[in-house]
């Protein structure tokens, strides 16, 4: 299994978190696009020079600066995460529900915005090196 948890901690208490499948489909259910999910809580904007051209560096990264990220989307992702670590981990934790841990959280918006986007991107990475190596396309 791949069921390994990361961990969060607000006000000096430390919580399971996991982004997975099973939060990627309740994203899917309420919010539709992934991708566009994605902007809720991390917003990327790039600078644009005077004349509206995207503005590069010299490694051709794009220039540009995080936009404060929708609430409600990340505190869903957050509640989601927590109770599907905690599930993962078979703890159950008495009386956390949306208010109680939105209550908890002690670090700015853009903080807590870039640790949900770091455990938001680990649902897309692949868990297994095994995984389709064995798969035979028509062609073989």
């Amino acid at each position: 299994m791949f069921e390994k948890t990361g961990k969060i901690i607000l006000s000096g208490e430390e919580y399971p978190i996991k982004c997975d499948i099973l939060v990627l489909e309740k994203i899917q259910e309420k919010y539709g696009d992934l991708s566009e999910f994605e902007g809720k809580i991390r917003k990327f904007v790039p600078d644009q020079d005077e004349k509206g051209n995207l503005i590069q560096n010299e490694e051709g990264l794009y220039v540009g600066h995080y936009e404060y990220p929708d609430i409600t989307a990340m505190i869903d992702l957050l509640y989601w995460s927590v109770m599907e670590g905690a599930e993962i981990e078979g703890k159950q934790i008495e009386g956390l529900d949306r208010k109680t841990i939105m209550r908890q959280i002690d670090l700015s918006p853009l903080e807590l915005s870039e640790i949900l986007h770091k455990e938001y991107t680990k649902a897309f990475e692949r868990k297994n090196t095994k995984t389709g190596q064995n798969l035979k396309t028509e062609e073989s």
